[in-house]
């Protein structure tokens, strides 16, 4: 085990106080050990090879044989068999690749007491040469030890429960391959989308996460004030939609997004009050065009994701090569309950059946709206889009060309989960202005996630917003969906919990 003098500025182990339920008794006289023998990590290391590379140039050493080229790897602890006079040691990479360290006493004369110090979890770093054991084990036989890091935590013996996996995420990932690959396919999905859209010809925008107003969905914001605007309020982002319409009304034809939205709401497995969101505008095109463009998007995530088009979901096999279902909102609900053609009466009379309130049926639209919340959606498994909705629930959306009532809109469906937005966008100034005006109206009478009246955007609007598509996808819950993750938060990196007792005091 390599040595190096200890800093001054470092205090002694035996003078810190820590909190003992955070720490293993054992991994803690292990690392004192190590600080007796004058150990300190090094500043630095350099590889000369990650174990898939090193897999990849000596994968075809014989049984038996050794390579007389010295390398350097590093890695976690994954496992560690201890025998009279050898100690062998399985060390992983992120990506789950591999590899076995050996450290015979013999020839290893003091490593073997350093190797014995170590725990899973640790990071350690070794020199040494490539061979293949009898048993046909690509391996590298040590002949320096440097520690990198000691994990001070053992692994729990059946694994962190549902809330602790959420409340210490880095020790879920530490020991959970299953965990930590979730991070990294959620990296390779905001990749993959950033390559689509490169692809499309799409200009990446990054819009304000502070504002005055807010707008672009229906929520709560999160309320915060500027010292720096002497007090002045102001509102984290729930959607970046009007800042990107903005920047098509300023010349650019093509914007997108990747970017976190707050919305200050409950928390259930498919929302958080924080989340990553994708959306993109672009002149000339309408709702169906964004259909299109779902369909290629989720296709190209998979494939970057899982390396394959097809997932498992509520136990059925997904295929997102495969052409998805489209259908009028109003034609789900008939269908699903058998309602023929219903007028609002008839639909009136449909929602008493199924216990909801049929007083909020101000339209048939409407009806058909809260019937499909309420008793369709969570039966839309396999993919599929569902278009045509209510004009009073669409402020932003263009009214449909051939059905009074209705807007060009459509939301894709998965599993019974929403994942993706999209509207033949709104262009007329006026009919804008009408309504957010009777957005606002609505919050005056209490709800509290009607759009505000933005007048800012009003005014740009009124510079000239052309025929234009959007869409908008919840990257989090496509994450979710394809590394099959129980909750939308098992895909974050640190996600919201509510405080414990002595967290909170």
């Amino acid at each position: 085990m390599t040595t190096a003098p200890a800093s001054p500025t470092t205090p002694r182990l035996d003078e810190l106080t820590s909190n003992p339920r955070r720490l293993d008794a054992q991994r803690v006289d292990k690392l004192r050990r190590l600080d007796a023998m004058g150990y300190a990590p090094p500043y630095r290391f350099v590889p000369t090879h990650d174990i898939a590379q090193f897999h990849a140039t000596f994968g075809r050493l014989g049984v038996g044989e050794e390579a007389p080229d010295e390398v350097a790897v590093h890695g976690r602890v994954d496992a560690i068999r201890r025998m009279a006079k050898a100690i062998f040691v399985d060390l992983r990479d992120p990506e789950g690749a591999r590899l076995q360290m050996c450290v015979q006493r013999p020839a290893a004369g003091p490593l073997f007491d350093g190797a014995a110090l170590l725990d899973t979890g640790d990071r350690i770093a070794v020199h040494g040469r490539p061979l293949r054991t009898q048993k046909g084990e690509l391996s590298v036989r040590a002949e320096k030890l440097v520690l990198l890091s000691k994990c001070l935590q053992a692994a729990p013996n059946a694994g962190l429960d549902a809330e602790n996996r959420l409340r210490e995420p880095w020790l879920d990932r530490l020991f959970d391959d299953a965990a930590r690959q979730r991070l990294l396919a959620r990296a390779r999905v905001k990749r993959a989308l950033h390559d689509v859209m490169a692809v499309e010809g799409y200009v990446e925008i990054d819009p304000p996460l502070l504002s005055r107003s807010y707008g672009g969905a229906a929520a709560r914001p999160f309320v915060t004030e500027s010292n720096g605007l002497g007090g002045e309020q102001l509102f984290l982002q729930i959607s970046p939609e009007i800042a990107l319409k903005k920047c098509v009304v300023g010349g650019l034809d093509a914007v997108y997004a990747v970017t976190r939205n707050f919305r200050n709401e409950g928390i259930d497995p498919s929302h958080t009050p924080e989340f990553d969101a994708f959306e993109c505008y672009r002149v000339g095109a309408d709702y169906v065009d964004m259909m299109d463009l779902t369909e290629r998007i989720f296709r190209a995530c998979a494939q970057a994701a899982n390396g394959t088009t097809r997932v498992t979901c509520r136990g059925a096999e997904i295929d997102f090569a495969a052409p998805w279902r489209r259908v009028r909102m109003r034609d789900a609900v008939c269908e699903a309950l058998k309602l023929g053609d219903p007028d609002l009466d008839a639909l009136r009379d449909a929602l008493q059946e199924h216990s909801l309130d049929a007083s909020r049926a101000s339209s048939e639209a409407m009806a058909i709206n809260l019937l499909f919340e309420a008793r369709v959606q969570e039966t839309l498994v396999q993919p599929t889009i569902v278009l045509d909705y209510p004009e009073e629930i669409s402020p932003l959306t263009r009214a449909h060309r051939a059905a009074p009532g209705l807007v060009e809109r459509f939301e894709a469906f998965i599993g019974g989960t929403e994942f993706a937005n999209a509207y033949t966008e709104l262009n007329d100034p006026f009919e804008q202005e009408r309504r957010l005006r009777l957005q606002e109206e609505e919050r005056r009478r209490g709800n509290d996630e009607a759009h505000p009246l933005d007048w800012s955007f009003v005014d740009a609007m009124r510079c000239g917003f052309p025929p234009t598509g959007g869409l908008g996808i919840g990257l989090d819950r496509m994450v979710m969906l394809l590394t099959s993750s129980p909750t939308i938060r098992a895909i974050q990196t640190e996600p919201l919990v509510r405080s414990l007792p002595e967290e909170a005091g």
